[in-house]
């Protein structure tokens, strides 16, 4: 994302845009476009990575960049083609929101809303990544 070599198919600030061009496409889930507080929307694409279907979403925040990925819930958590860590898995069950711990020098949150699992990676801070992902009457707990 940082080089330029990730560029959305679709350039756009405007979620009605972006969105249709998700309707366009061959994607067989629900794409829904996250409200990131206080972050523009830049754009998105979609693409199938070994049977996976994803769309693929790019947020900006300052000089920040927030990148989010979605999937079908049935390929991220019971799928066979792209494995989650078991951790992830069973917060999403339990929660509906993993963080994961490992990474130092960027944050990864993964949540669930309806049929969709979305991931998203930034080097946002985790508690400021966590507050633009969640919407107001939720707090995300138990990471």
């Amino acid at each position: 994302l940082k080089t330029g070599q990730l560029v959305p198919a679709m350039v756009s600030s405007v979620p009605e845009s972006v969105s249709g061009y998700f309707q366009k496409s061959s994607l067989r889930f629900g794409v829904q476009i996250p409200n990131l507080r206080g972050s523009d929307l830049r754009g998105g694409s979609a693409s199938d990575n070994k049977g996976v279907q994803q769309a693929h979403l790019l947020y900006k925040r300052g000089d920040e960049w927030v990148y989010v990925c979605e999937m079908s819930g049935d390929d991220a958590i019971s799928g066979t083609r792209l494995t989650l860590p078991s951790a992830a898995k069973t917060a999403l069950v339990r929660s509906g929101w993993y963080s994961d711990p490992m990474h130092p020098n960027c944050n990864v949150v993964v949540w669930k809303k309806d049929e969709v699992v979305f991931v998203a990676v930034s080097t946002i801070d985790k508690k400021r990544l966590l507050t633009l992902l969640a919407p107001p009457t939720d707090s995300p707990r138990d990471f």
